[in-house]
């Protein structure tokens, strides 16, 4: 590819050094059938230039190592589209490639960087009946240029959420992607190229995914997969046990068996929702949504209905952030409704214990439908947020957070690299804590993937409320197990980046 990125350091690292992720609102009156919360506050900006139609996957990364966050999203009947920004102003930059993208349904988009090179990759995944095959676009100083076929990504199907991670703790970023109408596919990192090691780890799973997340939830040092399926499939669950996997679901009551066809689980994501520094996940679901929160013995318990979030709406995307930087992990949700421009969208805010929809009236004319995430794009310490609608009827939109001018609430923003500077760590967590106590604050994970088949590239950002000075824990994969750092008495109102130069 031949699009001229300007200003590109050598450093992938260099360039989200200036990057943070923030979240707030500041909600104008809702509808009798929403709560109120006076800090909601959301503009909409560059509306001349966000107006295509037709939005599905969005997701965000540095792709140009300027220190601003980029915009990426694909389109039902287009391309993908690339929004470069430079200090909070986008414009569209069209990718040239020696062949061109051409128009076909854009389902999935995935940041990583795979050759650490220190400039982002991405992964692109096609819909049904495209009859394309998934191409990877490789950063450089001078652009892009597609190797999926050269390096051994070139899937052929339905492709849905595609992550990049380190499955096998080898120190090489390898590639999972859920398909819709076939096996999906895990490809191991052997440096130059991938090997397709699906069936030889126990991931050749034929059910109908649309989604997938990655997390060490038996904390043993490898990252293990929660597959959600569609089209009345069961959910999947799969231990990761050195490498080969083993598909739990049952067991740990998460599987949703005998469930009629028109249903299934779609973007799941993950959010520590009651703050006890585990991860719990919330499934967006053509049914009613679940919430599984995890009881910190290798478990989960399913508790939508306690906490107020079993919509029933056909749901399709979700994204987990603190967008009040009150100290508490809200969510934005998503939903689809065939034929129409505007679904049933939802704005959880977390009051601990409970959610309560906030959902402003003044989002509703250009609300999602498949793709939301946050991202602090202006980098102001709140996190702001992009959806996209396939309708025809309706648009791609970007939304400022102006949580910064009112709120007395503090922020901090992590970005966790590996020894090398390099962003390879995704599945790493961290945990911030009251300075000099064992007091939590927040938890959270380097991107594994979610609302709606994308992952992003950027800094963990967690809302503080009025704690001033914080620990940090950052928590790594490895060989050797769970590897642990710790950086004691920090400020707020900043961005730390962290090297996990503690992984033996």
């Amino acid at each position: 590819m031949k699009i001229k990125l300007s200003a590109i350091n050598n450093r992938f690292a260099q360039r989200l050094v200036a990057i943070a992720t923030g979240m707030a609102l500041t909600m104008a009156p809702c509808t009798s059938a929403h709560a109120t919360v006076s800090k909601v506050n959301f503009e909409p900006i560059q509306t001349a230039l966000f107006t295509n139609s037709g939005g599905q996957a969005v997701a965000w990364a540095d792709v140009d190592n300027d220190g601003d966050l980029d915009l990426t999203v694909g389109f039902r009947r287009g391309t993908v589209h690339l929004y470069q920004q430079h200090q909070g102003e986008f414009k569209h930059t069209p990718i040239k490639l020696s062949k061109p993208l051409v128009k076909s349904d854009y389902r999935s988009l995935s940041w990583g960087d795979f050759n650490r090179d220190g400039f982002a990759d991405l992964y692109i995944g096609f819909g049904r009946d495209s009859g394309h095959r998934n191409r990877l676009l490789v950063g450089s100083q001078y652009g892009f240029t597609e190797q999926a076929q050269q390096v051994g990504v070139d899937a052929l199907g339905t492709s849905r959420q595609s992550t990049w991670l380190d499955y096998d703790n080898d120190g090489d970023t390898d590639l999972f992607v859920a398909m819709r109408d076939r096996t999906s596919k895990l490809f191991q990192n052997n440096g130059n190229s991938f090997v397709d090691v699906s069936k030889a780890t126990g991931l050749n799973d034929p059910r109908r995914s649309v989604g997938a997340v990655w997390f060490d939830f038996d904390r043993d040092g490898d990252l293990d997969l929660y597959l959600p399926n569609q089209s009345g499939d069961r959910d999947g669950f799969y231990r990761n046990n050195q490498g080969k996997f083993e598909d739990i679901a049952k067991a740990l009551g998460v599987s949703r068996p005998e469930r009629p066809l028109r249903e299934g689980s779609v973007g799941a994501t993950l959010c520590d929702v009651n703050n006890d520094g585990h991860f719990d996940i919330f499934v967006p679901v053509y049914g009613k949504d679940m919430l599984y929160i995890a009881n910190g013995k290798g478990g989960f318990s399913e508790q939508a209905a306690t906490w107020g979030v079993n919509n029933d709406a056909q749901a399709v995307s979700a994204d987990c952030g603190d967008f009040d930087n009150d100290g508490l992990m809200d969510l934005y949700l998503a939903a689809y409704q065939a034929g129409k421009a505007h679904g049933s969208d939802r704005l959880y805010h977390n009051r601990g214990g409970s959610f309560v929809d906030v959902f402003p009236a003044s989002l509703h004319k250009f609300d999602g439908d498949h793709g939301v995430r946050f991202a602090d794009y202006d980098n102001d310490g709140d996190l702001d947020l992009a959806l996209t609608n396939r309708h025809q009827n309706a648009r791609l939109s970007v939304w400022r957070n102006n949580l910064s001018q009112t709120s007395q609430h503090n922020y901090l923003k992590v970005l966790l690299l590996d020894n090398q500077g390099l962003y390879t760590r995704q599945g790493d967590e961290v945990r911030i804590y009251q300075a000099g106590t064992d007091k939590l604050i927040g938890t959270s994970i380097v991107d594994t993937g979610g609302g709606y088949v994308s992952q992003n590239m950027q800094a963990l950002h967690f809302g503080l409320g009025k704690h001033s000075r914080v620990d940090i824990e950052v928590t790594s994969m490895s060989q050797s197990g769970r590897q642990v750092k710790r950086i004691n008495n920090q400020t707020v109102n900043q961005q730390i980046t962290i090297k996990a130069d503690h992984i033996k």
